[in-house]
């Protein structure tokens, strides 16, 4: 609505900011959850998707592997990097990712990163019948590849589980 008065000129305009918003699945073996003989082998699954509006750049994701589980270091794709690992597992994966991982609706590509890498349990008598928890997390982004706005978002994480199976033996005495 322009409106003027001598020397005076006004105008509104309404302006839309436009934001990444990254989300996030992790998946064992493509499930959420997995139960597994101890002595096998399985591989975990992280996809980052971007349902915002414009592109995200500048990823950080990390993923906290439990104790019992041992990552495979040479198995983790586009750069990750395992830290805090002891020997019987753990540790954190780290993965920084320059992008730009482009919204569902723009023409550009990547529209989700799959980050992977594969995993065994620790030795068996270290395990208990537990389930072992990993919690994948975005933990920062950018809405440009340099000068745009940092994200540090809260509580855009998923996790996937693996249970080890072990024997049940049920002993019973006749006389």
């Amino acid at each position: 609505n322009p409106s003027s008065t001598p020397g005076e000129v006004t105008d509104d305009a309404r302006v839309d900011v436009l934001n990444p918003v990254l989300a996030i699945v992790k998946k064992v073996d493509g499930l959420d959850a997995v139960q597994k003989n101890p002595q096998d082998g399985f591989d975990y699954t992280v996809k980052v998707t971007n349902t915002g509006n414009t592109p995200a750049h500048n990823i950080t994701v990390t993923d906290t592997v439990p104790v019992g589980v041992i990552v495979t270091p040479g198995t983790i794709v586009n750069g990750g990097v395992l830290t805090g690992a002891g020997a019987n597992g753990g540790g954190t994966i780290t993965w920084t990712l320059a992008g730009p991982l482009h919204q569902q609706s723009g023409a550009g590509t990547p529209k989700s990163l799959d980050l992977t890498y594969s995993a065994t349990f620790a030795d068996s008598e270290t395990l208990t019948a537990s389930a072992l928890t990993n919690t994948a997390q975005v933990t920062r982004f950018e809405s440009f590849g340099t000068g745009g706005r940092v994200y540090t978002p809260a509580g855009v994480s998923d996790t996937a589980q693996v249970t080890p199976l072990f024997p049940k033996v049920d002993l019973t005495k006749t006389v």
